[in-house]
């Protein structure tokens, strides 16, 4: 029979009681997750942290596809689109 009444996930790092605390990442794992074709995402718009619980390091770009289809869909409803176009190109470069 499996227990389940202790089923949060706990940090290793506060549950140490050795001095220096174990992370969750090492630098080579983070340049893997960084580096075109090994593990960086394929979507350009997103957010970096090195693991689960840890700060976000690269933060204000999350923005996902459908978002951005909503903000095209709203642009042009409202016929802003060359303002949507500046935002996509501001988003990308």
């Amino acid at each position: 029979m499996i227990n389940y009444t202790d089923s949060t996930w706990k940090n290793p790092a506060l549950n140490t009681s050795d001095s220096k605390p174990i992370l969750p990442y090492t630098s080579d794992t983070m340049k893997s997750d960084l580096t075109q074709g090994v593990d960086r995402p394929i979507w350009p718009l997103t957010c970096y942290g090195p693991a689960k619980y840890e700060p976000t390091l690269l933060s204000g770009l999350d923005e996902s596809p459908e978002e951005l289809r909503f903000k095209a869909f709203t642009a042009t409803k409202a016929g802003n689109m060359q303002e949507y176009v500046r935002y996509i190109h501001s988003s990308f470069s």
